[in-house]
């Protein structure tokens, strides 16, 4: 079915980082008690119709998994209780990958329509609100999730990658060879 659900063995309740087993958090130390190893549903929630279509992966921004539907709408659900707390539209296309990075959601898009047409645009949200803060545009969809490590790097089909700082500047673009 079409829900997101989560559990409190297979995500860090500190970072949010995916878990492995019973291990400790990779990212940040996170150490289950071994009450806490078995998967436990914490909620449900109904994200709408199902295709069959592959749908990027969530992201754990600012206390909120974000995640994409099929209806083309990018929801914030509460991460401890999933309750909504934020739906966008998103423009004349899909989302095609979420990246948490600091206190933004970046979202690169891709045009979902059966004939795409020309720019898209890496987007960055508050994870709280879901408002645009800033928008960087490309020449093309993109065609994966952009990256964050002190700047944000996208790879757009217009055959470019594109490393911007959190503020959504420019700091360089190079050819990306196919």
């Amino acid at each position: 079915d079409n829900a997101m659900t989560t559990s409190a063995a297979r995500f860090c309740p500190n970072c949010g980082a995916a878990l492995v087993g019973g291990a400790a958090c990779a990212r940040c130390g996170w150490q289950p008690e071994p009450r806490d190893t078995a998967p436990t549903t914490l909620w449900r929630v109904e994200t709408g119709l199902q295709r069959g279509r592959a749908l990027p992966a969530p992201a754990l921004a600012a206390g909120a998994w974000c995640l994409p539907t099929e209806a083309g709408e990018l929801l914030a659900l509460d991460a401890a209780s999933g309750a909504l707390l934020w739906r966008r539209q998103m423009d004349d296309g899909a989302t095609m990958g979420l990246c948490a990075a600091n206190d933004l959601l970046l979202v690169g898009l891709a045009d979902s329509r059966p004939i795409p047409g020309g720019a898209r645009a890496l987007l960055a949200l508050d994870p709280r609100t879901g408002e645009e803060r800033w928008r960087f545009a490309t020449g093309a969809h993109s065609l994966s999730a952009p990256a964050f490590d002190g700047g944000v790097v996208v790879s757009a089909s217009d055959g470019r990658l594109y490393a911007l700082d959190a503020a959504g500047a420019l700091r360089w673009s190079a050819a990306h060879p196919a």
